[in-house]
């Protein structure tokens, strides 16, 4: 393990890590190294910081990088990702939209749920037993006591408190109420079933053994149960008629997730591509510019974003991006789009920091102007070719004076 440098604890938010904790602990015996550790613990949590560490577990393996943190007595190491491994997920954001906005009163039904369940100190994951480690041990124990002892499927009490809710609490008053008034508050519906995913049926398998009797199909082959449970279509209370169902199920679908397949409503990080052709194709449809100018720059920020990264691995995404974009600029002759291709070229052109992305745009001969004269075309081009080089010429220049000053400091020590 080799010290790299150190960084305040939230630039690597919790999320980041990707591996189990290792306990860093000194050498038994070793005074000098338990004081230098300590050292470097303590100073972990007065600055408030993380130390990046290179750490190899053997020869000949890949190394990783990870992040010590102030442990009691003890470091505490995390494996960090590269760039390679980072997914810029777009999940929709609850703030600011309408449909996610409960009420007050929605507010309150969860706040009493809140209070209803409290836990002890003694009810937290921590302090609780394995289900399935308790299940084989009690089996264990039953087969010493007796060989041919009968293996039990069901767990017992024991072991299903510790994934369960407390039945004492689910008994008082104050839940009952309190679920009730949540069902009440937010009613939840079943969403039907898929006219064309076929008639396969989804075999639900006890966890701690075989299927229950109830569940077994009948002689006509049906299951028993399913019939009726597929007429239900609610959960909380109240009928609704499966040609409405659908449409609540739209409006409840928290997580963008649809039986219909939906348009984007951004451009993400994943496959920005594939959302900006499916964006664009839609807007142009319903003759939608506006939308059509959002989706452009949304493609253009996520290719500047993944540019600024500063991988070559990730250069195809960007030249990627940029392509689709021109496409649909020269294809299709959009004046939106054409205008701003052309002024994300001018401002890639006269950047500094874009020069590099500006070359491969060359190379890839996607830094000609669209929807424009030639003459124009030309004029652009040759002011490109002209900033360039004075570009290079001031940096000579730059160059040059360093070396001059060099010189000079050099004359100055040997006269000294």
């Amino acid at each position: 393990m080799e010290l790299i440098g150190f960084v305040e604890n939230k630039q690597i938010p919790r999320h980041h890590y990707m591996s189990k904790s290792i306990a860093i602990c000194a050498e038994p015996g070793n005074d000098r190294a338990a004081a230098m550790l300590s050292a470097l613990n303590q100073a972990l949590r007065t600055c408030d910081c993380k130390a990046i560490v290179r750490f190899v577990k053997r020869n000949n393996t890949q190394p990783f990088l990870g992040c010590l943190d102030a442990g009691p007595s003890y470091l505490i190491f995390n494996q960090l990702p590269f760039a390679e491994d980072v997914r810029d997920f777009m999940f929709g954001k609850f703030e600011g939209d309408e449909r996610f906005t409960p009420s007050e009163e929605q507010e309150r039904a969860v706040d009493s749920l809140i209070d209803a369940l409290p836990m002890s100190e003694d009810d937290v994951p921590m302090k609780r037993s394995h289900p399935v480690i308790s299940r084989f041990y009690r089996c264990l124990h039953a087969r010493y006591l007796d060989p041919k002892a009968k293996i039990v499927s069901e767990p017992d009490t024991v072991e299903s408190a510790a994934i369960e809710p407390s039945s004492t609490l689910l008994k008082t008053k104050k839940c009952s109420e309190a679920l009730k008034s949540l069902k009440e508050k937010f009613k939840i519906y079943k969403r039907p079933a898929d006219p064309t995913r076929g008639d396969r049926k989804r075999r639900r398998v006890n966890f701690w053994g075989d299927r229950d009797e109830s569940s077994k199909t009948s002689e006509g082959g049906e299951d028993s149960n399913t019939t009726a449970s597929q007429d239900k279509l609610k959960l909380a209370g109240d009928s609704i008629s499966s040609s409405n169902s659908t449409a609540v199920m739209d409006d409840l679908d928290i997580f963008g997730v649809s039986s219909k397949t939906k348009v984007p409503s951004s451009v993400g990080s994943i496959n920005p591509t594939k959302d900006y052709q499916a964006i664009v194709n839609d807007a142009r449809t319903r003759g939608d510019v506006a939308t059509l100018k959002r989706a452009s720059e949304e493609l253009t920020n996520q290719a500047m974003s993944i540019f600024s990264k500063g991988s070559a691995v990730f250069q195809d995404k960007v030249v990627s991006c940029i392509k689709s974009l021109r496409d649909e600029a020269t294809n299709f002759k959009e004046s939106v789009v054409c205008h701003h291709f052309n002024s994300f070229l001018r401002n890639v052109s006269s950047t500094t920091d874009t020069k590099k992305l500006w070359d491969i745009l060359v190379k890839q001969r996607l830094h000609m102007l669209v929807g424009v004269s030639d003459a124009e075309s030309r004029e652009f081009l040759a002011a490109v070719s002209k900033s360039q080089d004075s570009n290079n010429i001031s940096t000579k220049e730059e160059d040059a004076m360093d070396q001059d000053d060099d010189e000079e400091e050099d004359l100055f020590d040997s006269m000294n």
